[in-house]
């Protein structure tokens, strides 16, 4: 296969733009060489102050860091005693991680299908599957857009159901006024390299109720009974004591992690207001362009622009999307798909699931791809990748 050229052959940058790089400082770089000469390095002082700091931001007071969204998640289906013979509403256009912790605690997830402009899991299609089984909702904001959370938190209280909002995409962004932290039985975000607060791995979770966070950070290490100190025993005032009562887990975040973190979360404002400059751009250039839809920001949605997904109309193009993303690349811009529906993997199929039951997420995995939005691209490095866009929809348009 010949590698694609870019159009009339001169691409329109010199130099590759990546997708979704971390944007990291001297701050970070001092903080870690601290952690580093202090000789802890594993959950610490410097994990507890992240916790007390990312509260203070999301404004919910129960904080636990994890190792990743992931464990988070599977935190949330242990603390609310979700288990065999359950069954767990979610989305199916969404990372592996978010149903992948249903399967973990023996449950089954359901899919309901996502709304056509948000790509969030539309609250109309969660009714009609609520069994008596059914003991929980998942909801996931795709892209950094929050949910429409209320009607599906009115359809928990009905029927009795958790509420877990995975916010892996949408720390800092806000829903009807409010930080996406607040609603929900637990909140679970991801500090992954290519989140908007990035500490390379890591994640928490956050719940208005104590109980179910002091729950979760027992079973976080190992199912130790006194976690929140045991990283004491190894000072002048700890204890060589400790009692496992429960089947626990190996799911700390590190000082190493919060070195970052503390500086990240320190940013986050900067770097979410940065992205939404940048997303102005493309709405900018590309606002007229008929071949490419733009993302929504509904009214009392305030996004913090995580991803910028944009949809090709296939029907007036005369290449595919996988054609259109081989382009973009010779043009020197890095982009991703984010991500098949979880129909479309052999795992959710062997299960008996079924990308064609659900059509709006067939739909939009066949056009989507994400574009660069990360606060490390400058204005003009985004005004290169959406001048990228137009020279191909211009050049392959029917």
């Amino acid at each position: 296969m010949e590698e694609t050229q870019p159009i009339n052959g001169i691409p329109t940058r010199a130099n590759f733009l990546p997708f979704s790089p971390p944007l990291l400082g001297e701050e970070e770089e001092k903080e870690i060489i601290d952690t580093l000469r202090s000789g802890w390095i594993t959950t610490g002082p410097k994990t507890q102050q992240f916790e007390k700091d990312l509260g203070a931001y999301l404004g919910v007071p129960n904080v636990l860091t994890v190792s990743s969204c992931t464990a988070a998640l599977h935190l949330s289906m242990v603390t609310l005693n979700i288990g065999p013979g359950d069954e767990v509403i979610t989305t199916p256009y969404t990372f592996s991680s978010t149903a992948h912790v249903v399967l973990y605690v023996g449950a089954k997830p359901v899919f309901a299908d996502i709304s056509p402009d948000t790509f969030n899991i539309n609250p109309n299609n969660i009714e009609s599957l609520i069994t008596d089984k059914t003991k929980a909702i998942i909801t996931m904001d795709y892209g950094g857009h929050p949910c429409d959370i209320d009607p599906i938190l009115e359809i928990a209280k009905k029927h009795n159901l958790k509420v877990v909002v995975d916010a892996a995409h949408s720390i800092g962004s806000k829903y009807k006024n409010e930080k996406v932290g607040n609603k929900g039985d637990i909140v679970c975000f991801s500090f992954y390299a290519t989140k908007n607060l990035a500490t390379g791995e890591g994640g928490a979770m956050v719940s208005m109720d104590p109980e179910l966070i002091s729950q979760a950070r027992i079973m976080a290490m190992y199912g130790i009974s006194d976690a929140r100190q045991i990283w004491q025993r190894y000072t002048p005032k700890g204890s060589w004591y400790y009692d496992v009562p429960f089947l626990g887990y190996k799911y700390n975040f590190t000082d190493i992690q919060a070195s970052l973190g503390i500086h990240q979360l320190r940013k986050l404002d900067y770097f979410n207001q940065r992205r939404r400059e940048n997303a102005q751009v493309y709405y900018e250039i590309l606002g007229k362009c008929s071949n490419v839809r733009l993302p929504i920001e509904r009214a009392d949605v305030y996004s913090n622009f995580h991803l910028f997904p944009i949809l090709l109309n296939l029907e007036s193009l005369s290449i595919d999307r996988g054609e259109f993303i081989d382009y973009l690349r010779a043009e020197n811009v890095g982009v991703s798909v984010l991500w098949p529906p979880l129909p479309n993997h052999t795992l959710y199929r062997e299960l008996g699931f079924n990308l064609e039951n659900y059509p709006e997420s067939e739909y939009v995995f066949q056009r989507i791809i994400n574009v660069p939005v990360s606060p490390a691209a400058s204005v003009d490095d985004i005004r290169d990748a959406a001048t990228a866009i137009l020279k191909l929809c211009n050049h392959f348009s029917k």
